[in-house]
């Protein structure tokens, strides 16, 4: 008897099912009680996930110095730098419970063999409100 091509899948679709049954599924350990229905859900918001230990590369993120000072508005921003000699890229050291912010400026290494041929920069003046939605990005969220 001969079988029907279109019908004829049931080995495919047995492998398919036994697969997804074998896989191990990975959840964050801070979305898993949230998953399962315990625990808090605010405790998965980006703001209460932040290491203040950990420095956060913000890379092309502000164009300058100022423009860093008027994203973060509520926030004490300190740094050990002179601020008239602040340049980009920065990397932050947030602590969201203190509401402060440290500014660590850094240099990135000439990965090109010419001068002139530099990456293109972000020439974008953030807004605040677009600037916590990359903060967010880049804790890991």
């Amino acid at each position: 008897m001969r079988r029907k091509p279109k019908e004829n899948n049931f080995k495919a679709v047995l492998e398919t099912v036994r697969d997804l049954m074998n896989i191990q599924f990975v959840v964050p350990d801070w979305l898993h009680d949230i998953i399962l229905g315990y625990g808090d859900p605010l405790s998965a918001h980006f703001k209460n996930m932040i290491d203040s230990s950990e420095l956060v590369n913000f890379n092309d993120t502000f164009l300058d110095y100022q423009h860093l000072l008027a994203s973060f508005p509520n926030y004490e921003i300190t740094t050990s730098a002179d601020e008239s000699k602040l340049l980009p890229p920065f990397k932050l050291k947030i602590d969201e419970k203190e509401r402060k912010i440290e500014v660590f400026p850094f240099v990135l290494p000439n990965r090109r063999p010419y001068p002139a041929a530099q990456p293109r920069k972000n020439s974008l003046r953030f807004t605040p409100t677009q600037v916590e939605a990359i903060k967010a990005v880049l804790i890991g969220v």
